[in-house]
């Protein structure tokens, strides 16, 4: 190999490489989204097990318990990936 293939080389590694990082980086952002999403979950869960818990007319507690299930559902899938 002569040297002009060797600079060619590492300029191309360094291209590479700086592209690797940007996508560690995309990456690390949406790894803290998803268990941001992931901690409001269990707030809402949270929330509508104690609502549940309670005495609540029947739309109250009928609403609650389909925030706590999709939460629930939002959750576990989250945790999946």
């Amino acid at each position: 190999m002569d040297c002009q293939n060797c600079e060619q080389l590492i300029k191309e590694n360094r291209e590479l490489r700086q592209v690797i990082e940007k996508q560690r980086k995309a990456i690390r952002r949406l790894q803290d989204r998803i268990n941001r999403v992931r901690d409001f979950c269990t707030i809402i869960y949270s929330q509508a097990v104690h609502v549940m818990s309670e005495h609540q007319p029947r739309g109250t507690w009928s609403l609650w318990r389909g925030r706590g299930e999709m939460a629930a559902k939002v959750y576990n899938m989250l945790s999946q990936e």
